[in-house]
């Protein structure tokens, strides 16, 4: 489901039978993302809602407050925002959740079932369910990470200093901009370093849905529904949280510039958290904010400024053997 919900077009084959008779042919076409969350996901979301338990809330297995949080994250793909704030009425009506106060905003990474901040998390203990190797992605002790801190990213957060989030997210001591310790509880050694696990050897528990993520998906329905006070209001409970100075009305004076400021927030407190290319793709900003990454970058590396280029590999294609298996697939263009 999500990967139907979190793509730009998301048009894939549908079974919802059983395929159990191998003298029919198993080849399908695609059928439309929108008919897909219309007619099956919203409509299992529902149900799932009624069959939850309330009263439940491991924030490591699905729970009702997980439920309604996927509704709201499939009506803000919709951009039926309405239907957004349906759903985080109905996450508020569970009074479950609040933000994490600033002094313990780490809990949410390892400790999360301590906080109410959590909604659902993934647990994943190394001695119990093997290497999981992400934290050869994020940070490990034995070799280097696969990503780097992006450059407007490390700007911000080693020159606002009065933000909580950098230093408990991005290993400022580390030259090579690849070291993040979010996921880590502090373990310095006798140099005050942070000492990080091998790649095999890392407990990761990873949050899918906690209440700041709810409340500036609210914040941008609330923009979108020409509700502007809310929306600041919203957004400026995670600035306040965070340490850093709340907006003021007169700088976020219309729809544009308040998106853009609610997207930023939300690159900020949710940095490495899985969000921020789905956010960019919902709001159909993957072109705006990428193509003077990738010029700046090919500058850089002494190479054409070619930016993004066409638009349509956004998607990415569809692998040979897929095709050859279903016959009545079609390659997404212009592959």
């Amino acid at each position: 489901m999500l990967f139907l919900v979190n793509s730009p077009l998301g048009d894939v084959p549908v079974w919802t039978e059983p395929y159990e008779d191998i003298s029919l042919s198993p080849d399908k076409p695609k059928t439309s993302r929108n008919l897909i969350v219309d007619t099956l996901i919203l409509k299992d979301l529902e149900m799932a809602a009624s069959l939850a338990n309330p009263a439940l809330n491991n924030v490591f297995e699905a729970n009702v407050g997980g439920t309604y949080a996927l509704q709201m994250d499939v009506a803000m793909w919709k951009k039926d925002y309405q239907l957004a704030k349906d759903a985080y009425d109905k996450l508020m009506a569970l009074k479950k959740y609040s933000l994490e106060p600033t002094a313990t905003w780490k809990n949410l990474f390892i400790a999360p079932a301590s906080t109410k901040e959590s909604i659902w998390s993934v647990y994943w203990d190394w001695t119990l369910d093997g290497g999981a190797e992400v934290s050869t992605l994020i940070g490990a002790g034995n070799t280097n990470s696969d990503f780097e801190v992006e450059d407007s990213v490390w700007t911000y957060w080693t020159t606002t200093v009065s933000d909580i989030r950098g230093p408990q997210t991005i290993d400022f001591k580390n030259t090579s901009h690849d070291k993040f310790l979010k996921f880590y509880a502090p373990n310095l050694n006798a140099s005050g370093n942070q000492v990080y696990p091998n790649g095999a050897e890392a407990n990761i528990l990873f949050p899918i849905y906690r209440w700041a993520d709810i409340v500036l998906l609210r914040a941008e329905a609330a923009n979108k529904l020409n509700d502007p006070g809310t929306a600041l209001s919203l957004l400026n409970q995670v600035r306040a949280r965070a340490g850093v100075t709340a907006y003021r009305a007169d700088s976020l004076n219309n729809q544009t510039i308040m998106e853009s400021a609610i997207l930023e927030e939300r690159k900020l407190e949710l940095y490495m958290e899985a969000k921020r290319w789905f956010d960019l793709l919902r709001t159909d900003k993957v072109i705006e904010v990428m193509d003077p990454i990738l010029r700046r970058r090919q500058i850089q590396r002494n190479s054409p400024a070619t930016g993004w280029g066409d638009p349509r590999t956004i998607l990415w294609p569809i692998h040979r053997n897929v095709l050859n298996a279903n016959t009545k697939l079609e390659q997404n263009p212009p592959y």
